[in-house]
């Protein structure tokens, strides 16, 4: 915060926008519900193999696919883009108005992906049930019936969890860009000092 006879007000920037609360991790819990929506998806998925079905996406792929995929999307101004899944990256509830140089604040809309439950019979063919397919011409109380509504809540579990990821992350980028209006400024100590004693401009 101090250095070379300036104050660097950017060192500020942490405490303010938590509102002085340390104890306050929004970020850091977003970033924890995702992995721990991962890991149910994945639990999920180890259940299903043992009773011979199989799913898409696979916990790899949908694990792939939020930590290293990109999705198209329309910016503010109308222009189409691509965005990784997870953006703004750097961004934790630690962060200063120096980390956010660069970073243009936008949220891509994250796409539906397809989810498909697969039932393999004794002689090694599959059948594939999509959530495209509609649940009414899904035979009643059949496996499929009954996973293929409860995969697509684990996915779209998945990636409600990653979309609020992104928006903590904007949220803290949004407060850090208004602070920075006036923390990204230094001080010098001379020019507020009189003989290595701090003066007031009210000074009588």
């Amino acid at each position: 915060m101090f250095a070379d006879g300036e104050i660097h007000l950017s060192a500020l920037s942490t405490a303010l926008s938590s509102n002085g609360n340390s104890e306050n991790h929004p970020i850091k819990d977003a970033e924890d519900k995702l992995k721990d929506a991962l890991s149910v998806y994945s639990e999920y998925e180890k259940g299903l193999n043992d009773q011979n079905y199989e799913i898409k996406p696979t916990a790899k792929d949908l694990r792939k696919f939020v930590e290293d995929g990109t999705v198209e999307y329309t910016d503010s101004k109308g222009a189409a883009k691509k965005s990784p899944v997870l953006v703004m990256t750097n961004i934790n509830d630690k962060s200063t108005t120096k980390d956010i140089i660069d970073l243009n604040g936008e949220v891509p809309t994250l796409p539906q992906l397809k989810s498909t439950f697969i039932i393999k019979d004794d002689s090694g063919a599959k059948r594939e049930f999509t959530d495209e397919n509609a649940t009414d011409n899904l035979e009643p109380n059949s496996p499929e019936s009954k996973e293929l509504p409860a995969l697509t809540k684990r996915v779209q579990n998945v990636l409600s969890a990653a979309t609020n990821l992104n928006l903590m992350r904007q949220t803290k980028y949004q407060t850090l860009k208004d602070l920075s209006r006036t923390l990204n400024k230094t001080l010098d100590i001379d020019s507020m000092t009189d003989g290595g004693k701090v003066t007031s401009e009210n000074k009588k």
